[in-house]
C-alpha cells in the first residue's frame, strides 16, 4: 500500500495535466490583428496572464503573454484586456478594514466575459476574491461594480452595495422596479440573469455555463460486492495464527457526488455510506472460530475523470473509508477449555479505485487497506477487502 499511493497521486497529478487540451480558438494582438489557431484550455477560474498557443495542431507552442494580446478565445469562454481601477480590498473576515470605501488600485487584467450585449458583464478573479466589471459602448473601458464588507465595529460587519445603485442608473432604460436591484446579490448568478434580462436573450459567453461545465450535485445508488478475509493472530504461551474464509460481501448503499465547475468537469468530491457484514469460519482438530463484523462504512473521497466522449469517462478515486461498528461484531473462539469472545473496533482505511461511466451507469473496481479491528495485548486481526460497486445515477 505504501508503493500504491504515491503512485495513484503522481498519475492523478500526471493525468490533470495530460487532459488540458488544445482547443481552436484566436487571439487579438495589439495592432487589432485576429490570429486563429489552438489555444491551451485551461477552464481558468484565475484571470490568466500568458497563454499557450499554437498556430496549428503539430506546431511549437508559443507563450502569448497580456501585453501582446487585447482579447483571446477557447471553446465558450471568452477573455478581453482592460486597464482599470480594481478594489484591493481585504476581503476575508480576520483582515477587514474600517472603511468602506474601496483601496482602489490600477490593474491590467484580462476580463472574463460573463454576458455579452450593450451592457456587457465581466469576472475578474484573483485569490478567494471575485469582483465584476460593467462596459457600455463603446467598451473601450470597464468599470466595477462595487461591494465590499468592512468593519463597522468590533462585533458588526458592514456592507458597501453600491453595485445595486450603479446598475440601476446603468438599466434605467429598461423600467425594472426598484425591488429588482433591492434584492441582486454580488454573485455570478444573479448578475448574469439581470444582464440576460436587460439584453433580452439568452446568451452567455463564459464556459463555466456552457453545456457540461457547470458544477453540481449528483445522487447514485450503490450496490457491489466485496472479497473480504480476515488475518488474526492469538499469542497466549505460543502462536497462534490463522484466515478466515474469503467471503462475498454485498455492499448496498448510495453516493452523494459534487462535481466542480473548473478543469471542465474533470474533478469531483464524493461521500457514498454502505452497509456491509462479513462472517466467517476458522477451523482446526483442536480450535474452532467465528468472525462477525458488521458495519456502516463511509467513504469520502476526490475523484479524477477522463472524458472519452461527452456522455462517457474513466475515472480514479483515492479517499478515506470511515468505519462505524455495529452491534455483536467480533470473534467467538472455541477450544476444548470454553470459548474466548474478543470485540471488534472501530476503524477506518484508505482506498483506491478506477472505473467506467456511460450516461447513468458506472462500474468501478476498487481496493481497500487493511484495518486493524482488534485492539488486545493477545490478539491482532487485519481486515482487507477489494470488490467491484455498480451505480445508478438518479439525480
Amino acid at each position: 500500500m505504501n508503493k500504491i499511493l504515491p503512485a495513484f497521486m503522481c498519475f492523478i497529478a500526471f493525468s490533470a495535466f495530460s487532459q488540458i487540451r488544445f482547443e481552436p480558438g484566436y487571439y487579438i494582438d495589439n495592432q487589432n490583428t485576429k490570429v486563429n489557431g489552438f489555444i491551451k484550455n485551461h477552464d481558468w477560474n484565475q484571470n490568466p496572464d500568458v497563454i499557450e498557443f499554437r498556430s496549428d495542431e503539430n506546431s511549437d507552442t508559443r507563450m502569448i503573454p497580456i501585453d501582446q494580446m487585447r482579447e483571446f478565445s477557447v471553446g465558450n469562454t471568452v477573455f478581453v484586456k482592460f486597464t482599470t481601477s480594481v478594489d484591493r480590498s481585504p476581503t476575508d473576515i480576520a483582515n477587514l478594514s474600517d472603511s468602506k470605501n474601496p483601496q482602489w488600485e490600477k490593474a491590467t487584467a484580462m476580463l472574463k466575459v460573463l454576458v455579452k450585449s450593450d451592457l456587457t458583464l465581466y469576472e475578474y478573479t484573483q485569490g478567494n476574491t471575485t469582483r465584476f466589471f460593467v462596459s457600455s459602448p463603446p467598451h473601450s473601458t470597464a468599470e466595477q461594480l462595487i461591494f465590499k464588507e468592512y468593519r463597522k465595529d468590533a462585533a458588526t460587519i458592514g456592507q458597501n452595495s453600491a453595485f445595486r445603485q450603479q446598475l440601476s442608473v446603468l438599466m434605467a432604460s429598461k423600467n425594472f422596479p426598484v425591488s429588482t436591484f433591492e434584492r441582486l446579490s454580488y454573485n455570478e448568478r444573479d448578475l448574469s440573469e439581470l444582464f440576460i434580462k436587460y439584453a433580452g436573450h439568452e446568451q452567455k459567453t463564459t464556459d463555466k455555463n456552457a453545456k457540461g461545465t457547470n458544477g453540481g450535485l449528483n445522487l447514485k445508488i450503490v450496490a457491489g460486492v466485496n472479497f473480504s478475509k480476515l488475518d488474526f493472530k492469538y499469542r497466549y504461551f505460543t502462536t497462534t495464527e490463522g484466515e478466515f474464509e474469503q467471503k462475498a460481501v454485498p455492499v448496498i448503499g448510495v453516493e452523494a457526488e459534487y462535481m466542480f465547475a473548473f478543469n471542465k468537469n474533470k474533478w469531483s468530491v464524493f461521500l457514498a455510506p454502505n452497509f456491509q457484514s462479513y462472517e466467517g469460519k476458522y477451523e482446526t482438530p483442536d480450535a474452532s472460530a467465528t468472525a462477525t463484523y458488521k458495519f456502516v462504512e463511509i467513504p469520502v473521497g476526490i475523484r479524477h475523470h477522463f472524458y472519452l466522449t461527452p456522455k462517457s469517462r474513466l475515472f480514479l478515486n483515492l479517499g478515506y473509508a470511515f468505519g462505524s461498528l455495529l452491534s455483536d461484531s467480533g470473534i467467538a473462539y472455541k477450544t476444548g477449555s470454553g470459548t474466548l469472545n474478543v470485540e471488534f473496533r472501530r476503524t477506518s482505511s484508505v482506498f483506491v479505485g478506477a472505473g467506467f461511466a456511460m450516461n447513468r451507469f458506472g462500474i468501478e473496481l476498487r481496493y481497500n487497506s487493511k484495518r486493524e479491528l482488534i485492539n488486545d495485548p493477545y490478539w491482532s486481526g487485519d481486515y482487507s477487502s477489494y470488490g467491484l460497486q455498480l451505480t445508478y445515477k438518479i439525480l
